[in-house]
């Protein structure tokens, strides 16, 4: 035996309220993309940060790192920095350890760190654009900007 639906259901759902609920929903897209594009630009700023302060740790200069022109000593030191950076509060026999271990790389490549710079750098001058097109548009009026201090 087949059951019919009920017949108060179609009912509750009006299209003149369906069409007023899109509007509404076209009209705050803009803010919520917006938004979203905002987070991403912040997210890719902090992550920027971080790889500018691991290549400054590391003693290496952007522009030598964009050419690949990194030597042996440089590339090792820019490992462990790296290894650093995502483990906080590791010892150096931990380090070591995980060097040993194949678990974390003695040196990278110029071929890597070139890649993973020009990446890096694509990927800021994209969220600066996010931004300047979303401050344009007239979305972002009032703009708060926070110096935030990354340790490692």
């Amino acid at each position: 035996m087949i059951k019919k639906r009920p017949s108060h259901h179609n009912k509750t759902c009006t299209p003149s309220a369906g069409l007023i609920l899109s509007l509404h929903m076209i009209k705050l897209y803009p803010v919520r993309v917006d938004g979203i594009s905002q987070l991403c630009a912040s997210a890719s700023a902090v992550a920027t940060v971080k790889i500018l302060n691991i290549l400054k740790r590391s003693g290496v200069g952007l522009k030598t790192a964009g050419k690949g022109a990194v030597n042996r000593q440089a590339r090792a030191r820019l490992a462990k920095e790296s290894t650093k950076a995502n483990r906080p509060g590791i010892s150096n026999g931990e380090l070591k350890s995980l060097v040993y271990s194949g678990k974390s790389p003695k040196r990278f490549s110029n071929l890597v760190i070139t890649k993973n710079i020009v990446k890096s750098l694509k990927d800021s001058i994209a969220a600066g654009l996010s931004f300047l097109a979303s401050a344009l548009d007239g979305n972002i009026k009032n703009v708060t900007v926070s110096l935030i201090k990354l340790e490692a």
